[in-house]
């Protein structure tokens, strides 16, 4: 079993879709690289402080909004674009395209000012155990922050455009300009403990990544420059896929501020806590996600569109081995050296050994997440490539309310871990979930095809008769 196992996975990754998964996955490493050191410097300068505590809950406001907009919008505009560039011919699909960017700004932007304006009312609910100088505070960032998500929403779909037509490595090189930028930010403002370099060095760095990526996208068939008209309808086939996968999008990326929101009910600097312990979690699951997902996604929605049900199934199991093959020793060596990796990288600066064990609890259990987290965000990805967007989303409804309810259940006995330890339990069961429902649904399609086959068989040969 394990040898065919490897067998699969050399075939894999021996394909042209194998050495674009190798060059994103060269590409994002060294960004995740830059993106530790510039971790390591916020640890060394700012600790388990207040002022860190108000940044991270502000941008996760804008990083949120940005995050399920421009997500849901890809996942909604990729396989539509895809099914229009097959039966109506690539001058239909560059139309659509610039038309769904239009809308995609303005929806952009109305998601910025509206978080933007709710923030008062936001920060009640995400950060009920902070005082009155420290909500003030993260009041104050959100509102510094919230260009945030038009900058990088527009930037996330230029690059998704750029990785459809198979452009990666530029667009994965992006995140690493925006570490880079954050550490010069950090270098050149040496002043007191503020938060203004945190801000100034994400806003910088969004920036130069959506320049990044425009150039590649000018590189392929698609338009940066977009058009509106009165919605038709496209305009309403996409409002109505795009709705469940906001939601979906939402609620999964709403796990962690609901992490965060309970952490904060456990005194000051726990947030701070939970996020240098799921620095290194964080890290592998972007470097992983990014890697597979820039390429899975639109190779999906390619099979999906041209009605080829068994190859997209034999490719999902291909990108699920990818998954666990390079999950597994992370979270191996995550829970086995957790306390020595705390001590060697955050145990410094104004991060005390006490704080630094606490860390290394968390960062373990935060460790046994990972497989599942993958697996879960390939299956959701899968059905959007399906556009089977309203049952991903109740998934995604049943994973929040279950890791929402395993918070409460934890977090008393066991503290901070408690609420690792829940949401590695929600993303397994989200996983089993999707999987099968994924599962039937390719095994519908296939049958479905196999009769439309033999129905083109029989009426070849009577014909022939």
């Amino acid at each position: 079993m394990l040898s065919a196992a490897l067998r699969r996975l050399s075939i894999a990754l021996a394909s042209p879709t194998g050495r674009a998964l190798a060059l994103t996955g060269l590409v994002t490493v060294c960004g995740k690289f830059i993106g530790l050191g510039r971790e390591l410097l916020v640890a060394s300068r700012y600790g388990a402080a207040p002022v860190l505590d108000a940044y991270l809950v502000a941008l996760s406001i804008p990083t949120l909004i940005y995050s399920s907009l421009a997500g849901a919008l890809g996942a909604a505009l990729i396989p539509q674009l895809l099914v229009i560039r097959r039966t109506e011919g690539p001058a239909a699909e560059i139309a659509a395209q610039q038309r769904a960017m239009g809308w995609g700004i303005l929806l952009l932007a109305a998601g910025g000012f509206a978080g933007a304006a709710a923030g008062p009312w936001l920060l009640d609910g995400l950060s009920p155990g902070f005082d009155e100088s420290t909500r003030a505070l993260t009041l104050r960032l959100l509102w510094m922050s919230s260009p945030y998500t038009v900058i990088a929403g527009v930037a996330h779909l230029w690059g998704l455009l750029s990785n459809t037509e198979g452009r990666f490595g530029l667009v994965a090189a992006g995140p690493a300009v925006l570490s880079l930028t954050a550490i010069g930010a950090l270098l050149v403002d040496q002043g007191p403990l503020i938060a203004r370099p945190l801000v100034v060095g994400v806003m910088l760095g969004s920036l130069l990544e959506l320049v990044i990526n425009l150039v590649q996208l000018s590189r392929t068939r698609y338009r940066a420059l977009p058009r509106w008209a009165r919605p038709g309808a496209l305009e309403w086939q996409l409002a109505g896929r795009l709705w469940p996968a906001f939601l979906a999008t939402l609620m999964y990326a709403g796990i962690q501020l609901v992490d965060r929101a309970m952490a904060s009910l456990l005194g000051p600097g726990v947030v701070s806590e939970m996020n240098y312990g799921n620095r290194f979690v964080a890290m592998v699951m972007s470097l992983v996600m990014l890697t597979v997902l820039r390429v899975a996604f639109p190779h999906l929605s390619r099979l999906a569109a041209a009605e080829q049900p068994g190859e997209f199934g034999r490719w999902l199991k291909r990108y699920g081995l990818i998954l666990a093959a390079v999950a597994m020793p992370f979270t191996i060596g995550l829970c086995a050296g957790s306390f020595e990796i705390v001590r060697l990288t955050f145990e410094r600066g104004r991060l005390t050994s006490e704080v630094a064990e606490r860390v290394a609890l968390i960062q373990g259990l935060c460790a046994v997440q990972l497989p599942f987290f993958l697996l879960s965000t390939l299956l959701a990805r899968a059905g959007q490539a399906l556009q089977m967007n309203r049952v991903v989303l109740a998934m995604s409804a049943g994973t929040l309310a279950a890791n929402s309810l395993l918070n409460v259940w934890l977090m008393g006995p066991l503290g901070a871990p408690g609420i690792a330890l829940a949401t590695a339990a929600a993303y397994l069961l989200g996983t089993l979930g999707l999987g099968a429902v994924v599962a039937v649904e390719l095994r519908t399609r296939r049958r479905r095809a196999e009769a439309a086959d033999a129905s083109d068989a029989s009426q070849a040969s009577r014909r022939a008769a």
